[in-house]
């Protein structure tokens, strides 16, 4: 196989493709935007968990959802970017579920001294605001 046939197979398994008529997007650009928009999306709930009054980030989490749907099926990348894919998923699963627990807290309340380490700022522990040294700790 000569170099040429590899990029003929790469071609092949990478094909580019129009998103609204513009522009060719392949399968590597449209990782990077994941990958772009679930480090945003990490961000933007820190924002929110430190700022009480700021609203949860569901444009950006749907964003994100959407491209972790459209390519669930995997039908038209390569291993390496399959892994990627699986890579940011499980990401985005471990992130998901910390935020679910921090939202619950936020809701409800501390019930449990475990839950003063996920740092949720704006809640009342015993009558007091979290202290400077427990959120370090996290």
């Amino acid at each position: 196989m000569t170099s040429g046939d590899h990029g003929y197979l790469a071609a092949a398994l990478n094909p580019p493709y129009t998103v609204d008529g513009d522009s060719l997007v392949t399968t590597d650009e449209e990782l990077n935007v994941l990958e772009t928009q679930l480090r945003r999306l990490k961000i933007e709930y820190e924002v929110f968990f430190s700022n009480p009054t700021k609203r949860p980030p569901t444009d950006v989490e749907w964003k994100v959802l959407s491209l972790l749907r459209k390519f669930s099926d995997g039908g038209r990348m390569s291993f390496s970017q399959r892994f990627r894919y699986n890579e940011m998923a499980q990401r985005y699963a471990i992130y998901s579920d910390l935020w679910r627990k921090k939202s619950r807290i936020r809701e409800e309340g501390y019930r449990r001294p475990q839950d003063a380490l996920l740092a949720v700022q704006g809640v009342l522990l015993k009558g007091k605001r979290i202290s400077r040294s427990i959120r370090s700790t996290v």
